[in-house]
């Protein structure tokens, strides 16, 4: 070790000389022992690394176990220190053998790794494109969007008018002096717009051709029409000229189209009653039955009687009496030889629900031969007002189509017998309805 040690003088002879001896010292000082903080590296926001140092001018077999207080290495670095270089600083160490001499190192600050990924999005076809976001992984400690010094941007070439698919949503630039940005795209889905056809409502006179029917489209983006569409829905109906007065259904065949999904609402055909059969329904006619008569002072508007009689004085007209009691009105009967005296009996079909336990209830004889029959009643207009399927003679003179559950006025209606047997054909006059 370092110190003083004796030189030692011994010995020596010679024939002329006395030899006296003196010893001398020798002095051994410290080595000198380098000690190097090692450069090391790490990114930006990581914790240091571990600190190291590397030694020259160790004699023999001595190493760092040998040191009475070895040096240390430390930085004033630390995760949000910016990127760059850093001084690794070594200190201290004393030994008693070697002089130490530090030589600092340096920590090498890199880039951290931010990805930028543009968010997918969704929109309809027609509208605007969305505001385009764009998430983010790799921010180091509190780092957030604000701390960069450019951010990166999201956008896309579709527009309005771009069709229905999916397009990229393009994610570009952006930089920062402690990150290396990585950008990722993301997709824009265009979905289809949502378009309703409606099936116009219509009218006609019976015994007319059908209307033309047209549709009226809610829900067009742009500039688009109905010649836009791929397959456009067509509107119809399966009433004819003989379709008895009421309404029918205009249908809508199913459209299609890649930008929009098309919803159909039917429409309604009101085909209008023309007793008189000159072209001007019933419902703005002023002589139903063309037999001179303005409705309003007509006692039987839907069948002609100019004269207006009634004969017996009970309130029905003689054209709407059935003096034979066989269902059918004298009006149209063929057969009248049973009758003994001139219309001198109501007619079979009418009914008087009043309540009073008296023919409250249309009675159709022998009905129950047919339980497949289909009965049903329209008011002068044309609407049909009652259909029922197995008529067992109870309607007590109330709609079942529509209204409030009052009892129908006082007036004729057109009947409709469908017995369904397939021999009889449909059984079709007039039924009047008292209180």
């Amino acid at each position: 070790s370092v110190g003083s040690v004796v030189i030692t003088a011994t010995g020596g002879t010679d024939n002329n000389y006395t030899i006296s001896t003196v010893n001398g010292t020798l002095t051994i000082g410290k080595a000198i022992l380098t000690a190097t903080a090692e450069d090391k590296s790490k990114e930006y926001g990581e914790a240091n690394p571990v600190f190291t140092i590397s030694y020259s001018g160790f004699k023999g077999s001595d190493s760092v176990a040998d040191i009475d207080s070895a040096p240390t290495a430390a930085s004033t670095a630390s995760t949000i220190t910016s990127v760059g270089l850093a001084v690794i600083t070594a200190a201290g160490g004393a030994d008693n053998n070697y002089t130490i001499s530090t030589v600092n190192g340096i920590l090498t600050i890199g880039k951290a790794m931010l990805t930028a990924t543009a968010d997918d999005k969704s929109k309809e076809y027609g509208d605007s494109n969305p505001a385009f976001t764009i998430s983010y992984s790799g921010f180091k400690g509190s780092d957030s969007l604000a701390d960069i010094d450019t951010a990166p941007t999201a956008a896309s070439t579709a527009t309005v008018t771009t069709n229905v698919g999916t397009y990229v949503i393009t994610t570009a630039g952006g930089a920062d002096n402690n990150y290396n940005i990585t950008t990722v795209n993301g997709t824009l889905t265009i979905e289809k717009a949502m378009l309703t056809a409606t099936a116009d409502d219509k009218d006609k006179v019976f015994g007319k051709v059908n209307p033309t029917f047209t549709i009226t489209y809610n829900g067009f983006v742009n500039a688009d029409t109905p010649t836009d569409l791929d397959t456009a829905p067509v509107a119809s109906t399966t009433a004819t000229n003989n379709t008895p007065a009421g309404t029918v259904s205009i249908s809508l065949s199913t459209g299609v189209d890649a930008n929009y999904s098309i919803t159909s609402i039917n429409g309604t055909l009101t085909i209008l009653a023309d007793t008189d059969g000159d072209g001007d329904p019933d419902i703005t006619d002023e002589d139903d039955d063309n037999d001179g008569v303005l409705d309003v002072d007509d006692n039987s508007p839907d069948i002609p009687n100019s004269d207006q009689q009634d004969t017996d004085g009970d309130g029905t007209p003689d054209v709407e009496e059935d003096c034979d009691n066989d269902g059918i009105i004298n009006y149209i009967d063929t057969d009248t030889t049973s009758c003994t005296s001139a219309i001198t009996q109501k007619k079979k079909y009418g009914f008087s629900p009043n309540g009073d336990g008296i023919n409250d209830t249309w009675t159709i004889d022998n009905i129950y031969l047919y339980p497949n029959n289909t009965v049903k009643v329209f008011n002068r207009s044309g609407r049909m007002v009652f259909e029922q399927k197995a008529y067992k003679n109870t309607w007590n003179g109330i709609s079942n189509k529509g209204g409030n559950g009052e009892r129908l006025p006082v007036g004729p209606y057109l009947f409709i017998i469908e017995l369904n047997d397939g021999a009889i054909k449909p059984i079709q006059g007039w039924l009047y309805i008292n209180y």
